[in-house]
């Protein structure tokens, strides 16, 4: 198993944008998002998943 790289929690969360959901397209391993509580939009996920359709985004 790829050990999955540390993402913010908490309070840090919100701060997530369309254009920094962008940059976690390198991230390959990467399995499951939560993306609860952050200002990315609808387009912004369907660019996301787009890119990475094995990512589960949680809303």
């Amino acid at each position: 198993m790829v050990p999955q790289p540390m993402l913010p929690t908490g309070d840090e969360t919100s701060a997530i944008t369309d254009a920094g959901l962008a940059q976690l397209t390198d991230l390959t391993h990467l399995e499951t998002l939560n993306l609860k509580g952050t200002q990315v939009t609808d387009a912004g996920v369907q660019a996301f998943e787009k890119a990475m359709p094995k990512t589960k985004v949680e809303r």
